[in-house]
Order: structure tokens, then sequence, then C-alpha cells
């Protein structure tokens, strides 16, 4: 076996022995192999989501596919669990050097505090979706309990919804249109839909976009299926949440994010908010808009409250 230091205060050093290694990752029954990552001098990316879109598993994916950690900008020792989502990450919580991507969900409700990135991964995920994940999550660190390891009780999820649902509709609409203004496409920015991200089909492709955009590692282009595969439907797929309800919506909520979709799409067609012709986030948008007026529709027609 071969051991390569993880001291980030010799990136380079390593980094020339580990991309040097003229082999492909091959495990006992020759398919591919999770190796262990390193740190490396990298382009200081960021990897953007508003919270609850697969940014962790999305992490988990980028360093299988490159060999590199990742960092964060943020961290609580409260998150339990975090901090072994990989191997052990040395790099979970704080660390914005020597790493191949950094997780960020600003601007958040106190704005922009990290503005070192030169490019940006962008992972967007219909809100109808992302917003209970993103309640789950701040009640698994509020009770001290595992992060993915439980849903909100129906109760908490109503009682979060009703009293953070507008600020959580701004900071997804602040998210959207910082990054998808501040980076060029497609030399600088990188659209993930998630929901895309996750499909048998179209994930693998993604995933080798995502390589392609990060630059050279040692794991061939022809592996990126068997990855995608044993990341996503394999170690990701465990931290998945079990479900007990389907987290509902009030008609006012269905009409916000409408009006939000609808102010996005007149926009980019005014000043250019999705700029250079890149479709995915046109699309996505489209696509959840079309989610959540099939929704209200649904709920309006069958005279409920909760849809």
């Amino acid at each position: 076996a071969i051991i390569i230091s993880q001291n980030p205060h010799n990136a380079t050093l390593y980094e020339a022995v580990h991309l040097s290694l003229d082999h492909k990752p091959r495990d006992e029954k020759n398919t591919c192999e999770i190796v262990t990552p390193v740190f490396a001098n990298r382009t200081t990316t960021a990897l953007a989501s508003y919270p609850g879109s697969g940014n962790t598993m999305t992490r988990i994916l980028i360093e299988a596919l490159t060999g590199v950690w990742t960092g964060s900008t943020h961290g609580n020792p409260r998150m339990i669990g975090k901090q072994n989502r990989t191997l052990g990450n040395p790099a979970d919580d704080r660390l914005t050097e020597s790493v191949v991507v950094v997780k960020t969900h600003e601007p958040d409700r106190r704005g922009i505090k990290w503005t070192d990135a030169k490019r940006v991964i962008h992972i967007i995920r219909d809100p109808l979706a992302a917003i209970p994940s993103a309640c789950n999550a701040n009640q698994e660190v509020a009770n001290g309990i595992l992060m993915h390891s439980s849903q909100a009780t129906e109760i908490s999820w109503n009682s979060w919804r009703d009293r953070t649902f507008s600020n959580d509709v701004l900071m997804y609409r602040n998210n959207l249109e910082y990054w998808n203004t501040k980076f060029e496409y497609p030399e600088k920015r990188l659209v993930v839909v998630y929901e895309d991200l996750v499909d048998d089909v179209s994930g693998p492709p993604i995933a080798e976009k995502i390589m392609t955009f990060l630059g050279k590692g040692i794991i061939p282009l022809e592996d990126v299926p068997c990855i995608w595969k044993k990341i996503v439907r394999g170690s990701a797929e465990k931290v998945h949440r079990p479900r007990t309800y389907t987290p509902k919506f009030r008609s006012q909520h269905l009409t916000a994010l409408i009006d939000m979709y609808n102010g996005l799409l007149g926009t980019n067609e005014t000043n250019g908010f999705e700029t250079n012709g890149e479709p995915n986030l046109l699309r996505a948008i489209s696509l959840y808009k079309d989610n959540a007026q099939n929704r209200l529709k649904e709920g309006l027609e069958e005279g409920k409250e909760l849809m």
C-alpha cells in the first residue's frame, strides 16, 4: 500500500507524488477504487449552494473523482458526524486552502464573508426539497443528533416553515443571483442541478463534467461512472435521512416561489441574470416553477390547506 501524507503544509510535494502515480486505482475485483485524498494546491473554487442542496454528497464525490480533499467556509462542533463523513476528513471545517473546492452556503443571512473564490461549481436544487432538508439539518444540530440521520418531526417542520419561509426564499434567490452573475460561463462557472446529478442516466456525465472542470487528477475518465455509482448510490445514499412524512407547504408559500421564479426569468430577459447561454439554470428554474404550479393547482382543486 502507498501511504501519502496529508500534511497541508507540504501540499506541493505531496501533490507531485500523488499525481505522478501512473496507475488506475482498482480494487481486488478490478472495479474502481476510492482513493484516500491528499492536500494539493488548486485554483480556489467555491462549491456553492443553498443549504440542503446536496453539497456534502457532492464533496464526497469530488474527493473520489480528484483524489484531493475538499474544505468548507464554516463548521460547527455540534454537527455530529460531519468530521467522519468520508474517512475522517481533516479538511472538513473552516479550511479554505490546499483543497480542491470549498463548501459555502454564502451569501447567507449575514451576507458574504468569504471572497477568495476564483470560480464556482454551483449546486441548485428544488427549494421544495432543499428547504425541508435544511430544516432537518438545523434540528439535528439543535438536538445533538448525528447529521443526516433523522427527519425533523412534522410539528417542527410546520413551525420552521411558517416562521422562516420568507427569509428562506430570499436567501435562496440571493444565492442564485450572486453565484450566477459573479463568474462567467463556461470558464469560471459550472451549474450542477442536483436532480440531474443523482439521476442514473444523467449523473455520470455530470460527474465527468465536474472532474474536467476541476482539472487534472489521477482518476481515468472511464472510471467515472463506477465512482459515481459507488458514491451516489453507495456511501452517500447510506446517509440519506429516513422519511416518515412528506413536507407540505401552504398556498402562499407556493405562490411566493412562483413569483420568485417569474422574477428570475424576467430578470434574465431584461438584464442577463443568466449569462452566455449557460442552459442548466434556466431549465432548472422552469422545472421548479412547473413543480410549484402543479402542487398549487392540485391542492386548490382538492381544497387542501397544506399541499
